[in-house]
């Protein structure tokens, strides 16, 4: 997850796919475009809700922090689950 000229962007490298990205707190928009992403609504919503959860999760010991999450590892994670299934 990153952010380039005020826009946030989300790319899953190993699954070779990128889309703009809200916020986590966002969850309509963000499991639309991520389910548009990887063409299936279950992982849509299921990552962007993963991601609504650690954001919240992060936040709760950061609470300054106000910008997207920028964790690789976190990402390359979750789609290595999303590649095996």
């Amino acid at each position: 997850m990153g952010k380039y000229s005020g826009v946030v962007w989300i790319c899953l490298p190993e699954q070779e796919k990128a889309c703009t990205f809200a916020h986590p707190s966002d969850l309509f928009w963000d499991s639309e475009k991520l389910g548009a992403v990887l063409e299936s609504p279950i992982n849509g919503i299921t990552l962007a809700r993963a991601l609504q959860e650690f954001n919240e999760y992060f936040q709760s010991f950061f609470t300054s922090c106000n910008e997207p999450l920028e964790v690789a590892c976190f990402f390359y994670s979750v789609t290595r689950i999303f590649k095996n299934h």
